[in-house]
């Protein structure tokens, strides 16, 4: 038995079975802790339609995949904050339409699929990210800020937006700490386009220089932190 194959034994695991229109009918195992979602916000619901329309046509390829293999299931890597989920597709047994989604979470430190603590020269060269169909890659240094969305994210840079498979965790982890900072859950922002800094009674925000007058909230527990970094 390889090591990776180990890995997938000792992991937690969840299913979930899909119906003919790829619906959710029924989910198991821990599916809820590794998606970090009640079961009931699953059931009953499409499966494409929890997808942006960018990943999409990732998760049909996949379901497609799985249809043709017919013996062994389709699988794909897919990151998530704090993890990698294993994913695999199988048709459902004796010839019933639909299929079973097996899920496996992986821990980012014990899959080894990706250092913990980058070394400088190992932070991200390139963001990928989707534009009709095709995967682009952006400089960092282009983005002006990063937007969680879903479980995936949207870079903001001088063309427009871009969807990003990538989760903002794990952005956060692999951009350089010296140029990305945090400053709420859902951003993470170039600090060389940063123009500003203000409070209102909703609270603090950073006001950018481009996109000029774009405002990004800073949560309570991350002024003091921002500060200290813009020397403030």
């Amino acid at each position: 038995m390889s090591d990776f194959a180990y890995r997938l034994k000792t992991t937690e695991i969840g299913a979930i079975v899909l119906a003919a229109d790829l619906t959710v009918r029924s989910v198991s195992g821990s599916v809820a802790t590794l998606l970090r979602v009640a079961p009931e916000r699953l059931v009953g619901r499409p499966l494409l339609d929890m997808h942006p329309g960018e990943a999409r046509a990732r998760v049909e390829l996949l379901l497609a995949q799985a249809q043709q293999a017919r013996e062994a299931a389709a699988s794909m890597m897919v990151p998530y904050p704090g993890r990698t989920i294993h994913v695999r597709v199988c048709p459902l047994a004796g010839g019933e339409a639909g299929f079973v989604v097996v899920l496996h979470g992986l821990d980012d430190d014990a899959a080894g699929l990706r250092p913990t603590d980058p070394q400088p020269g190992r932070f991200l060269l390139k963001l990928p990210v989707e534009s009709g169909g095709i995967t682009l890659f952006l400089d960092p240094e282009a983005a002006f800020f990063i937007q969680a969305e879903g479980h995936y994210s949207r870079v903001h840079a001088a063309g427009g937006s871009h969807f990003c498979t990538l989760p903002l965790a794990d952005l956060e982890r692999r951009l350089d700490p010296a140029v990305f900072f945090r400053p709420h859950r859902s951003y993470l922002v170039n600090l060389r386009h940063v123009g500003g800094f203000r409070r209102r009674e909703t609270g603090a925000e950073l006001v950018l220089a481009r996109p000029e007058g774009q405002a990004v909230p800073v949560s309570r527990s991350r002024v003091a932190a921002l500060k200290d970094v813009l020397a403030v």
